[in-house]
């Protein structure tokens, strides 16, 4: 039993420095996001970077080496693709962070941005590829217990988001919705799409 999403497309909010900028100097044009979800928790994302990757800033240049390719907080300071997920009507939501370079945290919350704990997930993989000249291509893997095939669950409401720092070091924040007059990727509004899972 497996769940899927294809193409997604994010939204750069356009109070950010990328928003406003002319497509040709932007270091992003577009980033698409597919995903799955297998019965037993395993979830793969892959994220495509479309425009000028080679003008991202990638968080290996930017945070410490001992960082890499570990469970670590704060990685939304430079460049990090995200997922929230919650099930359907519920105030309780999970947090997903995934850095180019390998580094990965997960979270869990009782609300809005509140009662934040580390969630119980292992087996995370990223892997990035440049695709092309222009395409920047990250796939992230990750066994999360709390999203198995559940009775309980027949519907996951996603928010899927990254944050994208420039070799300028500006940064930009796409989005599938911006609810908000400034980006917050936190807002249960912003969980936009629904992942319905198949019966078991």
């Amino acid at each position: 039993m497996t769940a899927r999403f294809d193409d997604l497309s994010l939204v750069c909010h356009p109070g950010t420095a990328a928003g406003t900028q002319p497509e040709r100097s932007a270091p992003l044009t577009s980033i698409m996001v597919s995903g799955s979800l297998q019965a037993d928790g395993t979830l793969t994302l892959e994220y495509r970077l479309h425009g000028n990757p080679q003008r991202v800033r990638m968080p290996a240049q930017a945070r410490a080496a001992a960082a890499t390719a570990a469970r670590c907080d704060e990685l939304w300071r430079h460049t990090c693709l995200e997922l929230f997920a919650r099930a359907a009507e519920s105030p309780r939501y999970l947090e997903f962070n995934f850095a180019p370079d390998g580094a990965w945290a997960a979270y869990s919350f009782d609300g809005y941005r509140s009662g934040q704990r580390k969630l119980d997930a292992s087996h995370c993989r990223i892997d990035t590829r440049h695709e092309a000249e222009r395409d920047l291509l990250v796939v992230a893997s990750i066994k999360v217990p709390a999203m198995a095939a559940s009775a309980a669950v027949t519907t996951w409401q996603l928010g899927v988001a990254a944050v994208i720092e420039a070799s300028s070091g500006q940064h930009s924040y796409w989005a599938l919705c911006h609810p908000r007059p400034e980006a917050d990727f936190h807002d249960p509004a912003g969980f936009s799409h629904a992942l319905k899972l198949p019966a078991p």
